[in-house]
């Protein structure tokens, strides 16, 4: 189940970087969850740095369009809030790399 959740934080981190148009970074998102197959401690470190990296990535970018939304007297709660719960859902992504059967799976 763990898996699921990092395949899709990687996915809708992939459609961010399409839809800004960066085709190198939406590519390297998609193919991110393969480092899984390797089978030591520096691939998972990887998979939870991108994450990471990511989930800050989604906060910047919440704190952007909130500035841009409340210059512009648009509504912006909603956005925040949605926005709030995929950089959320990343980090946790991140985070659940870290239990005991992944540590075991990926001797360091």
């Amino acid at each position: 189940m763990k898996i699921f959740l990092v395949i899709l934080s990687f996915l809708i981190l992939g459609a961010h970087f399409l839809r800004e148009g960066n085709l190198l970074l939406a590519i390297l998102s998609v193919a991110a969850p393969c480092f899984l197959f390797i089978r030591k401690r520096w691939a998972l470190v990887a998979v939870q740095t991108f994450l990471s990296c990511g989930a800050l990535l989604w906060i910047f970018a919440t704190i952007d369009l909130v500035q841009a939304r409340m210059s512009q007297g648009m509504p912006w709660l909603r956005m925040a809030v949605i926005l709030g719960a995929v950089a959320a859902f990343t980090a946790y992504s991140a985070w659940a790399l870290n239990g005991s059967k992944f540590r075991q799976k990926y001797p360091g």
